[in-house]
């Protein structure tokens, strides 16, 4: 009886989760759930536009709970994105920030100071980019995550 009721429980559990939105807000959600979306999002990315072929090492992936300034940022240096969590409202601003920082991991990082110094950074080409991008392929994202999060668990 009491192992009818957990699976019960479960299923409703996954009901609820299939609800989410790319404005659902992420206040009170699990760090197990939000963790799922960036790694299915990086997952995405990684299958929508591959690897970056100037660099050979591995890509970092660092999901932090503090609070900061910026809602993420590729480290050049380090082959390292970081994901700042507390910095985000709802689903939609964590997809963009993913697909955002995984622009830059793309781009010609090389150059980015001297544009800055040129450009600022409002008018920063490469931040434009990375801009329209996660704009572009938000939706397209958000509508692989659901499916391979969901299809997952619905197996399980």
């Amino acid at each position: 009886m009491k192992e009818k009721q957990n699976i019960l429980k479960e299923e409703v559990y996954i009901k609820k989760r299939c609800k989410w939105s790319l404005y659902t807000r992420l206040k009170w959600k699990r760090r197990k759930d939000i963790q799922a979306i960036i790694s299915e999002a990086i997952k995405w990315c990684e299958q929508k536009w591959g690897p970056n072929n100037r660099r050979s090492d591995v890509l970092w992936i660092d999901i932090s709970w503090k609070k900061s300034e910026c809602a993420g940022v590729y480290q050049y240096q380090d082959n390292e994105i970081t994901i700042f969590v507390k910095e985000h409202l709802t689903v939609r601003d964590l997809i963009d920030t993913v697909i955002h920082e995984y622009t830059h991991y793309k781009q010609p990082m090389s150059k980015y100071a001297k544009l800055l110094e040129k450009n600022g950074y409002k008018n920063h080409p490469l931040e434009i980019e990375a801009i329209n991008k996660a704009k572009t392929f938000r939706k397209e994202c958000w509508y692989n995550i659901k499916q391979n999060i969901w299809q997952k668990q619905e197996k399980d």
